[in-house]
């Protein structure tokens, strides 16, 4: 009988395995996660799963948050996202924005990440295996599913020295020295020294080579929502054209618009799987092969809660 269940047992284990393996099939985007902590490290891959970029963010850098709260240290913030329980409502989207990097999930550390690169990989490498993944799903200081968890995990395994590529941003290099007014120096992020480090690193290829035209309007009036987009979506390989204004308001998230064809392209996949846009069939398109149209939801995304 104790055999007989052990056996039912270890088939169920193993169908269960096979059911997540197949639904954690690979990713067709970029995918990161975030470990908050000091410093605060991004680790990103592209979907080949062979090269990975991580990032490390001292807490004190102050960042230009999203929905209006202004300059906020990374820390700060992620406490501000903590108290007021938003899962990284405000955290995760504020990162994405100042370091053009999508990220879909983060989990808090308080270990020693190490001041060396190869410290750092280990670190990771420590973080991300099966073991700590789960260890952290059960304490609740992560924004992933178990699924999810099994999705990570088979994505990052491949890293290690030769695989990563580390950006250890500590020294402060990609920072401005700001007064305030009673007279202390804080530590700002200066995006056009960040940019010029970062360069096409986070390029995917499939992306970059599809060289689809990307016109984008901001339909809103809130001035600027199209460059930050724009800044995004070229980081990550895309070929933005033009930038600027329309008039014809949308009132939803954003619209995609273009041919069918180019519809179901890396291109319109990627934005979608980043702001969830509409899509809209048409070929009358005059400042690109595709056009994206940010509305009064994505509007939203900068004004108080």
């Amino acid at each position: 009988m104790v055999r007989r269940l052990f056996l039912f047992f270890s088939i169920g284990i193993i169908v269960f395995g096979v059911v997540i393996w197949i639904r954690t099939a690979k990713s067709l985007l970029r995918d990161s996660i975030v470990l908050v902590g000091n410093p605060t490290v991004i680790i990103s891959w592209e979907p080949s799963r062979s090269k990975y970029v991580i990032i490390t963010i001292p807490p004190n850098l102050q960042v230009d948050a999203i929905h209006g709260y202004g300059m906020y240290s990374i820390e700060s913030l992620w406490k501000l996202d903590t108290l007021e329980k938003r899962r990284g409502a405000v955290f995760l989207p504020t990162l994405v924005e100042n370091f053009a990097v999508p990220i879909r999930w983060y989990s808090a550390h308080s270990s020693n990440v190490g001041t060396t690169n190869d410290e750092i990989v280990q670190f990771v490498t420590h973080e991300l295996s099966f073991l700590s993944l789960v260890q952290s799903l059960l304490r609740h200081t992560v924004s992933f599913s178990f699924i999810d968890m099994v999705r990570i995990w088979r994505a990052t395994r491949g890293i290690d020295g030769g695989t990563a590529t580390v950006l250890d941003f500590r020294s402060n290099q990609i920072a401005t020295t700001q007064i305030m007014p009673d007279g202390s120096p804080v530590q700002q992020l200066n995006k056009e020294t960040y940019d010029g480090i970062l360069g096409d690193i986070l390029e995917d290829v499939a992306f970059r080579q599809e060289t689809i035209r990307l016109a984008i309007y901001n339909t809103t009036s809130m001035p600027g929502i199209g460059s930050r987009v724009a800044r995004v979506i070229e980081h990550l390989g895309g070929y933005v054209v033009f930038v600027g204004n329309d008039d014809s308001v949308y009132d939803g998230m954003c619209e995609l618009v273009s041919t069918k064809e180019r519809l179901q392209s890396i291109t319109s996949t990627v934005i979608q799987s980043l702001y969830g846009c509409k899509t809209t069939i048409s070929t009358e398109l005059l400042r690109g092969d595709m056009v994206l149209r940010l509305g009064k939801l994505f509007e939203k995304r900068y004004l108080p809660f």
